[in-house]
């Protein structure tokens, strides 16, 4: 991913996103691109950190565009909650998550949680994104809405400003892991 946003500096402005440290550590920023934010811990898998939420309002202005690829976590859940509330697009990349093999693990969990947080999450998403044509068949059992299979890990901006025309003018985007 790094090699990725070093490719695309030039035409996006690329931000991580990352919630690992413990509070007393507070609030870490590469201003280096891509920018590199490392926040709190995010409490109780629902309450982002202070710092987080002040500059999600922050960036909301120059109309970003956030990938949450990460699927089964209630911190995903409240991601997409937060970023609707300040009107934020989100891309949904759930990768192989939805296959078969993988949903036969953790079943009860992962049953529960598709059938209430994940909906969400695919019904709010502004693109879903499908790493594979079988990872699209897999996500597509679970949504009515557009799955865009686009290979190799890569979201190309071209792409991207033709699926969600809103945000010609942006050039932000925001990775969360």
């Amino acid at each position: 991913m790094y090699r990725t946003a070093q490719t695309l500096k030039q035409d996006l402005t690329i931000h991580f996103i990352n919630f690992d440290l413990d509070d007393k550590e507070g609030y870490q920023h590469q201003i280096v691109e891509p920018h590199i934010h490392i926040f709190g811990k995010v409490k109780y898998q629902l309450f982002f950190p202070t710092k987080f939420q002040h500059w999600l309002k922050k960036i909301s202005s120059n109309n970003p565009i956030f990938n949450i690829h990460s699927v089964f976590k209630l911190e995903n859940f409240a991601f997409a909650y937060l970023l609707n509330k300040h009107k934020i697009s989100y891309i949904f990349t759930p990768h192989d998550s939805y296959s078969p093999e993988s949903m036969q693990k953790r079943l009860f969990l992962k049953r529960l949680l598709l059938y209430t947080t994940e909906r969400y999450i695919l019904k709010k998403a502004s693109i879903i994104h499908a790493i594979t044509r079988l990872a699209c068949k897999y996500i597509r059992r679970y949504t009515n809405n557009h799955v865009n299979t686009v290979l190799n890990f890569i979201l190309e901006p071209s792409l991207l400003l033709k699926l969600y025309p809103k945000h010609d003018s942006s050039k932000t985007i925001c990775f969360i892991g």
